[in-house]
């Protein structure tokens, strides 16, 4: 069964999201998710359950307006990417 992954980080991070969800004892056989977020923060959400073990459908939030701060939520979106892009060379690197 696949699972839909609304992601909303007012209370944690997308990795913690992707983490609880790729612990799902359910996700163990099917390790396909559907995630609705923001355009800006989907090429990370699928990096993230790529680095989980996760299959990520990603789809885009319809946005009904310009976002409060949108500049600021883009670059920090990018800071955040970067983050998590050097998380995966680190642990090649460490192998």
């Amino acid at each position: 069964m696949l699972h839909v992954l609304r992601m909303w980080t007012a209370h944690g991070s997308h990795a913690d999201s992707v983490q609880f969800v790729a612990a799902l004892p359910e996700r163990r056989e099917d390790r396909r998710i559907i995630v609705v977020s923001h355009w800006y923060q989907l090429a990370r959400i699928r990096m993230l359950g790529r680095q989980a073990g996760l299959q990520v459908i990603a789809v885009q939030a319809e946005q009904q307006h310009a976002l409060f701060s949108q500049n600021r939520l883009y670059a920090a979106e990018v800071a955040a990417f970067l983050k998590s892009s050097l998380k995966s060379v680190n642990k090649l690197a460490e192998r």
